[in-house]
């Protein structure tokens, strides 16, 4: 990475700031990083939080192509980071267009300024509602992913594209554990449903959230360390996935009540019971590559040497093994 240009989209949210302030510090960091943001606020916190000078930050919306072209002023960057993306599921389902406008249109932005400014790697963030989805936040990022495929499928397209497929950040903006701390001082915490579940992961590996270990000693992965991983090991038209421990919100609610009442809310649309990371059909095409992660390949790849595909019928959703789970922010 030593001497190339990173574009960071949605470098003010919570993984972009963790993100670029990982690339930052590594010894072999960038030359430059580039961080896109609609949000001036947070864009000014980003400046004064990493006040260096290889960190240029500067306003754009991956929904408006222009806003990118102006972004990058003519330089040629290397690497891409599209994390920008509208998330939340409720959003999605009263305004669909705003949502499919920033998850889809923006994906294929992002794969235009690729070709423009001669990038070499794209890794695009994706979801576990991407998954056999059933809202449209889900029903965008799956879209956004084939749109990525697709593009490392163009033979005139010197740029990889690359996926990862991850489930809930603890801590990030919009996940739960933020939310149960402010219920917490009002003495209720609501879950929509005493028996969903869902997968876990940190944000990044010096993150402040202490999220639980699997009792068989399976890595949990942080999500900056996951793209970083996936950046170093991608070959193009995959997508990877991490294995993850998964838990379930009642569980996760009373380990962090300290007295509150938990009530149920009820299941709200768009919302599944449980989280699939790799679906029946994927899994057919589905490998463990041996470092704790799953890619599942396109019908026309080859998987790489130690590759093992999985078992025929595989499945891996969030409410197989759900374990403890406990949150505490260290001092």
């Amino acid at each position: 990475m030593i001497g190339q240009n990173v574009l960071v989209t949605g470098g003010t949210g919570s993984f972009g700031v963790a993100l670029i302030g990982a690339l930052l510090a590594r010894p072999d960091g960038p030359a430059q990083i580039v961080s896109v943001s609609r949000n001036a606020a947070k864009r000014y916190e980003l400046e004064q939080r990493y006040p260096d000078p290889r960190l240029i930050v500067v306003p754009g919306d991956v929904r408006i192509d222009s806003d990118l072209t102006a972004a990058v002023n003519g330089r040629m960057i290397d690497i891409i980071i599209h994390a920008a993306a509208e998330k939340h599921v409720p959003t999605g389902e009263h305004h669909r267009e705003y949502v499919w406008s920033t998850n889809v249109d923006g994906a294929a932005h992002v794969i235009a300024l690729a070709r423009r400014c001669g990038a070499q790697r794209v890794v695009a963030l994706s979801t576990d509602k991407a998954c056999d989805p059933i809202n449209a936040y889900g029903e965008s990022k799956r879209e956004a992913e084939r749109l990525f495929l697709a593009a490392d499928d163009d033979p005139y397209d010197r740029c990889r594209y690359t996926i990862v497929r991850y489930g809930n950040v603890c801590g990030s903006s919009g996940s739960v554990m933020p939310l149960f701390v402010r219920q917490r001082a009002a003495g209720v915490l609501t879950v929509t449903d005493r028996r969903m579940s869902r997968y876990f992961m940190s944000l990044s590996d010096d993150s402040d959230i202490g999220v639980y270990q699997e009792p068989r000693g399976v890595r949990v992965w942080s999500a900056v360390g996951f793209v970083a991983w996936a950046l170093a090991h991608m070959n193009g038209g995959e997508i990877f996935v991490p294995r993850l421990p998964s838990a379930t919100i009642l569980d996760l609610a009373e380990s962090m009540a300290q007295g509150a009442t938990v009530i149920e809310t009820g299941i709200r649309p768009g919302e599944k019971l449980h989280e699939d990371l790799i679906s029946a059909s994927e899994a057919e095409r589905c490998y463990d590559t041996g470092a704790e992660v799953y890619a599942i390949l396109s019908a026309d790849r080859q998987p790489r040497p130690g590759w093992v595909r999985v078992p025929h019928g595989w499945r891996y959703h969030s409410g197989q093994y759900p374990q403890p789970i406990r949150y505490e922010v260290h001092a």
